[in-house]
């Protein structure tokens, strides 16, 4: 069984860049475990393990969400922290979409996915981008400075023409990503 999710892939100069900033965090030798740059995106839906038998109906659901949505502006900027700066787990950059198109597509994602048996997230949709994550509460307080005072940075913009259905494969140096397919967004 395939363990997949759909995800928005971030042109190379944006990912570069947060990978710049990841290794300007990596000078404090925290314990996180860094996204490689290659593998940084904007997760829209973590599926998991998938039936194989499901896989055609779930590219079905992918291409019509797509083809019912218009392409739409990416901003990224600001670091932060979930849960919070002071108790960091996942760190982040964030993602908005100004239109509502981006929140539009995810609500009829969900929608198509729940016809084929995935429960719905229970999660409101908050885009962002993951790029690290704490292993250890230990010796993080340069982090949180850093959050604190380097956290309103802008990255770029991008324009969303697509969305993509990942592989994720895991392996003792880290998840290795193969683009099942890719759906174009109708209206550019």
């Amino acid at each position: 069984m395939p363990r997949l999710f759909i995800a928005v892939k971030l042109e190379k100069a944006h990912r570069e860049r947060i990978s710049n900033i990841q290794a300007e965090l990596q000078k404090f030798d925290l314990p996180v475990r860094w996204v490689k740059t290659e593998n940084i995106h904007l997760t829209l839906r973590f599926l998991g393990s998938v039936d194989d038998q499901v896989v055609p109906a779930l590219t079905e659901t992918l291409k019509t969400a797509a083809g019912k949505h218009r392409s739409c502006r990416l901003e990224l900027k600001n670091l932060g922290a979930f849960p919070s700066v002071q108790r960091p787990r996942v760190i982040w950059v964030g993602a908005s979409e100004k239109s509502g198109e981006l929140a539009r597509f995810h609500e009829d994602l969900e929608k198509g996915l729940a016809r084929h048996g995935f429960e719905k997230d229970d999660r409101a949709f908050s885009p962002h981008i993951t790029i690290g994550r704490v292993k250890s509460p230990k010796n993080t307080a340069p982090l949180k400075k850093y959050l604190a005072d380097q956290g309103n940075i802008t990255i770029g913009s991008q324009k969303i023409k697509e969305i993509v259905l990942f592989e994720s494969t895991l392996t003792p140096q880290g998840s290795i990503y193969q683009i099942v397919k890719s759906f174009k967004l109708n209206k550019t």
